[in-house]
Formats: C-alpha cells, sequence, structure tokens
C-alpha cells in the first residue's frame, strides 16, 4: 500500500485532492492507493492544528505537525483492517508539508516500524525562501529526523521552487545524510510552472521511481 500525504491549504482548505495520474502510475505497480485528507481538509471533519501564517517561531510549529502525525495513526491503523494489504510493507508518499510529513513518520510515528520507505516530493512545512527565517525549520527538522530513521527514502524535488529554493533543498539533503538518514536525492530541472508542483508531472519522475522501487520490491 502506498499512503498519498497532501501539502497545505494554498488558501482552499476544502479542496480534495485525488491524485488520478499519480495513483494510477503506483497501482500499475500492484499497489493499493489511499488518499486521505487530514483533520479540516477536503471532506474530513474537525479543526486543522496546521498553521499556514508565516511564523519563525520553531517551536510554535510542532504543534501541527504532531496531529498530522495522528491522522495518518488512523489511516494506518483503518489499513490495519484491510487483509489484502501487506501490513510490515507500507509506503509514504507525500508533496510539500505531506513529504515533510512522510519523512517525520518514518523517524517518529506510532507504526514507523510498518513503513518500508518513503517516497518525498518537494517536501517541507515551512516556506522558508518567502519567510526568510535566521533560523530554517525544514533544516533543523530534517537533521532530527535522520538520527532516528533507518529506512530507505527517494527525495524529488524541482529546481526552482518558489517556497524552499534550490539552495535549501540541497541543504536539506545534505544535513539528513549527515547525520545518518539514507535519501536518494534528485533536484529536476525545467518543472512547468514552478518546482514545486513537481508531482504533477509523471515524466519528470516515473523512471526515478521505477529504479527506486525495482531495489526494494
Amino acid at each position: 500500500m502506498v499512503i498519498f500525504n497532501h501539502g497545505s491549504a494554498g488558501g482552499n482548505p476544502k479542496q480534495t485532492y485525488k491524485w488520478p495520474k499519480q495513483a494510477k502510475y503506483f497501482v500499475s505497480k500492484g499497489f493499493i492507493v489511499i488518499a486521505p485528507m487530514r483533520k479540516g481538509r477536503g471532506q474530513s471533519s474537525g479543526a486543522s492544528l496546521e498553521s499556514e501564517d508565516k511564523n519563525c517561531d520553531i517551536a510554535s510549529w510542532d504543534k501541527g505537525i504532531q496531529s498530522a502525525m495522528e491522522d495518518l495513526d488512523a489511516v494506518i491503523k483503518f489499513a490495519g483492517s484491510m487483509p489484502e494489504i501487506r501490513q510490515d510493507e507500507i509506503y509514504l508518499l507525500g508533496q510539500s508539508r505531506g513529504g515533510f510529513l512522510s519523512v517525520a513518520y518514518a523517524a517518529e510515528g506510532k507504526f514507523k516500524g510498518k513503513i518500508k520507505s518513503v517516497i518525498n516530493f518537494s517536501g517541507g512545512w515551512v516556506a522558508q525562501k518567502e519567510d526568510q527565517c535566521p533560523l530554517d525549520f525544514n533544516e533543523v527538522a530534517f537533521a532530527q529526523y535522520a538520527e532516528k530513521s533507518t529506512i530507505p527514502m527517494l527525495w524529488l524535488y524541482g529546481a526552482g521552487d518558489p517556497y524552499y529554493g534550490d539552495e535549501s533543498v540541497i541543504s536539506y539533503h545534505s544535513i539528513f545524510k549527515k547525520n545518518g538518514g539514507v535519501a536518494d536525492f534528485h533536484l529536476i530541472n525545467d518543472v512547468p510552472n514552478n518546482g514545486h508542483e513537481l508531482i504533477e508531472y509523471p515524466d519528470k519522475w516515473k523512471s526515478l521511481i521505477d529504479d527506486f522501487l525495482n531495489h526494494l520490491i
């Protein structure tokens, strides 16, 4: 099974992300795909604790991340009722905040032992290129998660991401690797519109995921 973890609200918290192109690729590989919406997003009930405000207080972001981790706990617990799923071979895939969440869960999640791998598209929790915080929360967090993570990952970022920037995403992978994380990293050029939308263009990433999965399955 692969769980798709969506990004932030982008000004439209009630939008539901269905991932048709992306799901089709993974279904063709024999995966069951689940694409949940976290609390307060899409048609999910409750209120989101994931702040959308620009904020350089590193400690303030933890509440939203922990809430998102709990949502992912619930999804994995639900998957446990599905006999057709291999319970110890769950793949996490995420876009933007969802990519960050996937890496975080593999390090600290309640059911992290069930996670076989992570595919991180344009992962980050805070828009560092926009906010220009003196200390980059994403970099600090990835360093901490690396120390608790043992599974192989694939990190895919598009060049010219307006929320993070090339220099930052290169540093995220560098510090993750330096602190013990295992992740293949690719910075992909010529993504239409902007690099943050990489996940919307399967021709840019299918061959990379093909190679990655071939080494795991």
